[in-house]
């Protein structure tokens, strides 16, 4: 039997980029190898806001990191849970999108069927609230 409370922490160690003519989706930066491949890449702990980092920054941020998933959770259904995040979120896990939320600083979480051993998550967060940026939902 599974058992419901079975749950582990992605927080700590992030890597991130700074997307600052917002052009990382074109360029596939949702792409784990793309992403590592930069040179601008940087470390955040997670949680925090990456103003700690870049002052006044607003637009885009790329994380990555990857995780190893227990034996026994492999190929059933998993919850991958967000506490807050500002403004808009997409998600991909092994270079796949499963979801995108809107939303300041709420919790969301997406339901990922099956996982693979060596994991990896990237996230593209656009934090700022202007609702007629053409590039905002690009």
């Amino acid at each position: 039997m599974q058992n419901l409370t079975d749950s582990f922490s992605l927080d700590g160690k992030w890597q991130i980029l700074f997307d600052w003519d917002n052009k990382g989706k074109k360029l596939g930066w949702n792409n784990t190898e793309k992403f590592l491949s930069r040179y601008d890449v940087e470390t955040i702990d997670v949680p925090s806001c990456w103003e700690e980092y870049m002052l006044d920054y607003e637009g885009v941020g790329w994380y990555h990191k990857s995780f190893y998933v227990p034996e026994e959770w492999r190929d059933r259904c998993v919850h991958l849970n967000f506490a807050a995040v500002n403004f808009r979120t997409e998600v991909w896990l092994n270079d796949q999108i499963v979801g995108v939320h809107e939303g300041g600083y709420t919790g969301f979480s997406f339901e990922i069927e099956k996982t693979k051993s060596s994991t990896p998550i990237v996230s593209r967060i656009l934090s700022w609230l202007s609702s007629t940026s053409e590039n905002s939902k690009e």
